[in-house]
């Protein structure tokens, strides 16, 4: 910057921020101590309760998938847990099921 647009900005400031300047401190202007931290993370849960389990892990059971189908509209509409066994046992290529 310049200095005369330095010192149009410095001269203006109030005017042109007072909007948001307003809305930081607002009409009553509360103090807030030092003291205080800002929130940083919500947690829904009240005090003293806990939420869920202490790890959260996905654990796949062993179901057999079944036969891969030669049809490419019923590997379509496949159920999700048919497909994903089919591309780890490799009958099931990822190839294969995006076309």
């Amino acid at each position: 910057m310049t200095p005369a647009d330095r010192q149009m900005a410095a001269d203006s400031w109030r005017r042109t921020l007072a909007s948001l300047y307003e809305r930081r401190t607002g009409p009553k202007k509360v103090a807030i101590e030092a003291s205080i931290a800002p929130a940083t993370h919500w947690d829904p849960v009240l005090p003293g309760l806990k939420s869920g389990p202490d790890r959260d892990r996905f654990v796949r059971t062993k179901n057999d998938p079944g036969p891969l189908p030669a049809s490419d509209a019923d590997i379509a509409f496949a159920p999700l847990t048919q497909l994903s066994r089919w591309i780890e046992t490799r009958k099931l290529t990822s190839v294969r099921l995006t076309n």
